[in-house]
Order: structure tokens, then C-alpha cells, then sequence
């Protein structure tokens, strides 16, 4: 054998072995792929937020007033806030609402909806599928799909409307009330409402895949299980709260709310219209918040919402005035007590009798630990004068 022989014969081997390893490769990720669209086909489920992730927040009380930490956040293996129903727990109430729902800062009991169960008692189990954010666009996909496969839930709680209020004026002239309606705005909108939902996969490109999908699913859990340190909570707060209050041009009256009310009212009738397909009873909240016309400076020092058009990470400089946004709030409260009157469907107007100061919120209008007492309290009285729940009992 000549030297050019003897050169070529271990890179032919080495080639050989490239080439089998990476026929392996492929093979292993196909049969990965197939196993994982088989399961994904077997039980298609949707997620409001990271199954069976726990996750510890450190909310500074300098800034959240009212909240002390840490707070522990856990979700159940349906992606519930809160815990798997024992056998004791024959009446299933699911809490659905934005991030006032969810109380992501607040410690797991501490939590209205988890409240709210203790107060009740047995047989009462309280899953929280509060998701930040959610307008009643994303409410609407959440029940459709969450009902079918929590057979155990008998009643829906739902806390809603200053998402809707937020998103009607943070899109000014865009608005679009048949937003819905568009091609994909659908699919975008699961998105939003769930953490995680049923995929088409295929082999268009790499995001389109199984073993993809599953690589992202592990990614999310993994950044929802870290948490917030106080430091980062902390500069997130102090940021839009300076920027509310450095803003360029405080708007004072509020934009034509009548089509996004109209849309409102539509999505609510649709969950109610969803709940009764399912033989489900459904009570609806009216949305609390701190605004006020005689709010005094001290607290509106703790206000960052209402911005119009850009969000504050990109630099809003136009905000709406206290007063326009307690008139706001008063509007989607007054159409959600007259959608559930039409429709004779209970409504607890909780918006009427809680405080509007740093005895409930810690800001704009997420409760801080005594006002999601509260919250529970008035919640759980309306509730209580019904069965299961009835003081007969």
C-alpha cells in the first residue's frame, strides 16, 4: 500500500463513521418526532400557565405596598394556580381573569382564588387560571377549551375588564373590535391565552416540528420557573411609574369607547354562552381599581397604567388622567352589570364596595395581600347564599 493509500484509507473511515452517526441521528430525531406526535395527537391539552412549575417572586414592599415576600407560585399538573383536588373536593370553581386573578406576586394562599376556597370550605376546589394581560377576547378561547376538559368544574369565576379598558386605549385609532374576526388572529390569540396548547406540526421548517415544540416547552417552564428577584421587580416599578409620571401629554378625555364596549359585551355573552352549552353556572366580577377624581398625590404615585399607543418598554410619553381612566373602568363595569342583567347571570359588583386606596392595591388595580382578603370575603359572601354553599348546610 502506497503512502496516498494509506492516507485515504482513515479518512474513508472517518467519513463512513460521519456518515452512519449522522444516519443515526436523523433516525433517532424521526422516531423522536413520531413518538411525540403521536402522544401530542392521543391527548391535546391547553395550559393557562406551566404545568406542575413552582416559581418564587420577590416583591420589595417599598414599592408594592401591602405585599411581603417571598411568594411562592404553583401550578397543579393542568396549569392551574393551586393544588390537584382531593377526593373530598366534589365542586370544582374555576377562577378566570388577567393578572388580577392570577396575583402573581402575591404568596400562593394569599391568592383571592385560594382565599376564596378556604372560605368556602368543602366541597369547594378553586383552580386559578388568572393569566396576565387577558382581555375578555382571550376569556372567550379559555373557557371554550378549558370546560371540555375540567368535567369536575361546576362554576366559573370571572374577575375581568381593566385589560379590556387598557388594550381599547393603548390602540387608539387601530382598534379594531372584529379583531377576532381576522385571518390568524385566532390562532395569535390561543397564544396569548395559553401557555401551552395543541400544535400542527410538520416539516415546513424547524419550528414546525415535535422535537422543536418540546425543546420550547422545556425552555418556557424552565424562564417560568425562575421567578423575579426584588431587584428586577423593583426596577420594573420605579420605571413605569416614572415614566407615567413623566409623561409628555396627560389626555384627559377618553377616545369613542362605544364599539369597544359593543365588543365587550359580545365576548361576555359568549362566555356566558359557552357555560350554560356546558351545564356550568357563571358569575362574573366587576373590575376594582385605585382611580379616583380625589385621588391624593401620594397615591398616584403608585399608577403606571393607562398609556396610549406605545407600550412603556418602547417609550410611551401619552397617558390618560386619573379621572379618564375611573370613567373608563366605571363604563366597562356599567356594561358588564347590564350584559349579565340581560342575560340573567349573576354579578357581584365588587368594584362598589371595596376601598379605592393602599388598604386594596398596591398600584392601578392589583390587590396587595389585605385587599385580596377583601376580594374574598365579598366574593365568597355572595356566593355562600347559594348551594352548595348556603349557610343551611
Amino acid at each position: 500500500m502506497n503512502d496516498v493509500e494509506s492516507t485515504k484509507s482513515p479518512l474513508r473511515k472517518l467519513a463512513r463513521t460521519g456518515v452512519i452517526a449522522a444516519a443515526l441521528l436523523l433516525a433517532s430525531l424521526l422516531a423522536a418526532e413520531a413518538v411525540l406526535r403521536v402522544r401530542a395527537n392521543r391527548s391535546p391539552r391547553y395550559y393557562t400557565n406551566a404545568p406542575g412549575v413552582v416559581a418564587t417572586y420577590h416583591p420589595d414592599p417599598e414599592r408594592m405596598p401591602g405585599v411581603s415576600g417571598p411568594s411562592t407560585v404553583a401550578f397543579d399538573a393542568r396549569g392551574l394556580r393551586g393544588h390537584d383536588p382531593g377526593p373530598d373536593a366534589t365542586y370544582g370553581i374555576l377562577a378566570v381573569g388577567g393578572s388580577t386573578t392570577a396575583c402573581d406576586y402575591l404568596d400562593q394562599p394569599e391568592a383571592w382564588p385560594a382565599l376564596l376556597e378556604a372560605r368556602l370550605g368543602p366541597p369547594a376546589w378553586v383552580g386559578n387560571a388568572g393569566r396576565s394581560g387577558l382581555t375578555s377576547r382571550e376569556h372567550v378561547l379559555q373557557l371554550r377549551h378549558l370546560l371540555p376538559q375540567l368535567p369536575e368544574v361546576r362554576l366559573v369565576v370571572c374577575l375581568v375588564g381593566v385589560n379590556d379598558l387598557a388594550l381599547r386605549l393603548q390602540r387608539g385609532a387601530d382598534y379594531d373590535p372584529r379583531f377576532m374576526d381576522r385571518p390568524g388572529e385566532r390562532a395569535r390569540s390561543l397564544d396569548r391565552a395559553f401557555f401551552e396548547r395543541p400544535r400542527t406540526y410538520s416539516f415546513a421548517h424547524l419550528r414546525s416540528t415535535a422535537v422543536f415544540g418540546l425543546l420550547d416547552r422545556l425552555r418556557r417552564r424552565r424562564w417560568a420557573a425562575e421567578g423575579a428577584s426584588e431587584e428586577a421587580l423593583g426596577r420594573v416599578y420605579e420605571e413605569r411609574r416614572r415614566m407615567r409620571r413623566a409623561a409628555a401629554l396627560v389626555l384627559t378625555e377618553l377616545p369613542e369607547l362605544d364599539s369597544a364596549l359593543g365588543e365587550y359585551a359580545r365576548n361576555l355573552r359568549a362566555m356566558i354562552a359557552i357555560a350554560r352549552e356546558h351545564d356550568v353556572r357563571i358569575v362574573f366580577v366587576t373590575q376594582p381599581a385605585l382611580w379616583r377624581v380625589d385621588l391624593p398625590e401620594e397615591l398616584r404615585a403608585l399608577l403606571w397604567f393607562g398609556w396610549k399607543d406605545r407600550e412603556p418598554a418602547s417609550g410611551a410619553t401619552e397617558y390618560y388622567s386619573v379621572q379618564a381612566l375611573a370613567a373608563g373602568m366605571a363604563a366597562y363595569n356599567r356594561t358588564l352589570l347590564a350584559t349579565c342583567a340581560a342575560e340573567n347571570v349573576e354579578c357581584i359588583d365588587l368594584a362598589s364596595v371595596l376601598p379605592r386606596d393602599e388598604r386594596v392595591f398596591y398600584d392601578d388595580c392589583h390587590f396587595n395581600e389585605h385587599g385580596a382578603r377583601l376580594a374574598a370575603d365579598v366574593i365568597g359572601e355572595q356566593l355562600s347564599q347559594s348551594s352548595p354553599f348556603g349557610r343551611d348546610r
